[in-house]
């Protein structure tokens, strides 16, 4: 889709992922709001988004005439391109969750090896690990203080040795958080298709 094409080129600068792209349509606000609940309200679509270039215009803001006029009419409307801007499918008025991860896996298998489906339940397992994670770390730090607060008022060796054992705690947990930060990082970037993709990916 020509119109598009210019917006998704840029995006492909940062990284090569498939885009989506949401006409919205001017609608009464709790409409609206009911209207996006339906297709964005779920986890699921919230984690599969991650892998794609996400953009959202109002009808009107469309720069082809004809296409801003089908929109304003028939939104609104999302619209599933490849890596390289080519419509792969379009969900227009009505749909839901299902309806949803059906259009983004499509869009999703033109750039990337593996199932849509099989990346959301990974970064599901991801998302437990991180959250138990954060809150080692935030019940560490608490402990981590008392101790401190105890050393202040008596800096016996027996409170300095407990202070330094659960700051050592501490940094490896925070440790932990940082392994995960970099394990995120390559979850949200799947293998590519092909190697031509490839090639692509490693110069940006």
């Amino acid at each position: 889709m020509a119109t598009f094409k210019a917006l998704i080129e840029r995006a492909n600068l940062r990284a090569v992922r498939p885009t989506v792209i949401y006409v919205a349509k001017e609608m009464e606000e709790k409409a609206l709001q009911k209207r996006e609940r339906d297709m964005f309200g779920s986890d699921d679509v919230a984690i599969a988004t991650r892998f794609f270039h996400t953009f959202r215009m109002e009808a009107k803001e469309v720069p082809d005439q004809e296409l801003r006029e089908k929109y304003a009419k028939t939104g609104p409307t999302m619209i599933f391109l490849d890596h390289q801007g080519n419509v792969v499918s379009e969900a227009t008025g009505n749909f839901d969750k299902s309806a949803m991860l059906k259009n983004l896996d499509k869009a999703y298998s033109t750039v990337y090896a593996g199932k849509l489906g099989s990346q959301i339940e990974k970064f599901k397992e991801f998302i437990t690990r991180y959250e138990r994670a954060e809150d080692n770390v935030a019940n560490q730090s608490k402990r981590t203080t008392e101790v401190e607060g105890r050393l202040a008022k008596d800096a016996s060796d027996r409170n300095q040795k407990s202070y330094a054992e659960e700051k050592a705690k501490l940094a490896e947990l925070q440790k932990e958080i940082t392994k995960l930060e970099e394990e995120r990082v390559k979850l949200l970037s799947p293998a590519l298709k092909d190697a031509d993709k490839a090639v692509a990916q490693s110069g940006n």
